[in-house]
C-alpha cells in the first residue's frame, strides 16, 4: 500500500510539472543570427495557461543591441494587446480577454511578436519573474486570483551577434546613413573613418576598435568610448 501511495504521488509530481504554466522565447545564434539592420520577430510562446482574463508579460533586452520596432499580433484570442516600455530596455505586453467579464483560454501557442532592428553585439531576452524582482509576468486567473511567474517557469533567449565592421564616409557620426550598415555602432562595431574623409561626433559615440585611414579626419565636440583599440594610419 505504502508503495502505491508513493507512486502516486509521484506521478501526480510529474503531472502537475507537465502542466506547470510557462513562457518562453528564442534564441538566435549561429545560423539564425541576423545581419545588422536586420529585423527579428522574437516570439513569446505560452504553455498550459488555461482560463484566463489577463497575462501581463515583462521582457527586458539591451536597447543598445536591439531597437524596438513594432509587434505582431499572433493570438486570436487575445483581443487586444497594449504595448508599454515602463522602463528603457523593459517592454510590459499586456493581453485582456475579448471581453473582460468572460475568461478566455489560451492555447499552447505564439502569443505574441516583438519585433526588433538589430544594432549589433549580444543581449539576453529575460521574462521578469518573482525572483528578478520590480516588474514581475502574471495571469490574473479565471477565479480572480494571480499566478506570478518564477524562474523555473520561463525559457529566456538571447541575440548573439558578435562584434562587425562599419564604416563612415564623413559627416555626422551619429546620423545612420552615413555608415556602411545603415546603423550608427555600438560598443560591438569595429569602426573605419574612411580615407580622405572628414566625421564629426556632437554627441556620446561608441564603437569597439577605432581605425582612422589615412588622410580620415575625426572632430570631436563630444565623448567618444571605445572597448578596444585606436589605429591612426599615416602615409610617409
Amino acid at each position: 500500500m505504502k508503495k502505491l501511495v508513493i507512486f502516486l504521488s509521484i506521478s501526480l509530481f510529474f503531472s502537475l510539472g507537465i502542466m506547470a504554466q510557462t513562457l518562453s522565447t528564442d534564441t538566435f545564434a549561429n545560423g539564425s543570427a541576423p545581419a545588422v539592420a536586420d529585423t527579428i520577430a522574437a516570439p513569446i510562446d505560452v504553455t498550459s495557461i488555461g482560463s484566463i482574463f489577463t497575462i501581463t508579460v515583462y521582457y527586458e533586452y539591451d536597447n543598445t543591441v536591439l531597437a524596438y520596432v513594432d509587434t505582431v499580433d499572433a493570438s486570436s484570442e487575445v483581443a487586444k494587446f497594449t504595448i508599454s516600455e515602463p522602463v528603457p530596455g523593459v517592454i510590459k505586453v499586456l493581453g485582456e480577454s475579448p471581453n473582460l467579464s468572460t475568461p478566455m483560454t489560451l492555447s499552447d501557442a505564439t502569443l505574441i511578436k516583438l519585433k526588433f532592428k538589430f544594432l549589433g553585439g549580444n543581449s539576453d531576452l529575460k521574462f521578469h519573474t518573482t525572483d528578478y524582482g520590480t516588474y514581475t509576468s502574471s495571469l490574473l486567473k479565471s477565479d480572480y486570483s494571480n499566478f506570478d511567474f518564477a524562474d523555473a517557469d520561463v525559457t529566456n533567449g538571447s541575440v548573439q551577434g558578435g562584434y562587425t565592421d562599419n564604416a563612415i564616409s564623413g559627416g555626422d557620426w551619429n546620423t545612420a546613413g552615413n555608415w556602411t550598415l545603415g546603423v550608427v555602432p555600438n560598443s560591438w562595431h569595429n569602426v573605419t573613418v574612411n580615407a580622405g574623409t572628414e566625421t564629426t561626433i556632437n554627441s556620446a559615440a561608441y564603437a569597439h576598435n577605432l581605425t582612422i585611414a589615412v588622410g580620415g579626419q575625426l572632430t570631436l565636440n563630444s565623448t567618444l568610448t571605445l572597448g578596444g583599440d585606436m589605429l591612426m594610419q599615416s602615409d610617409a
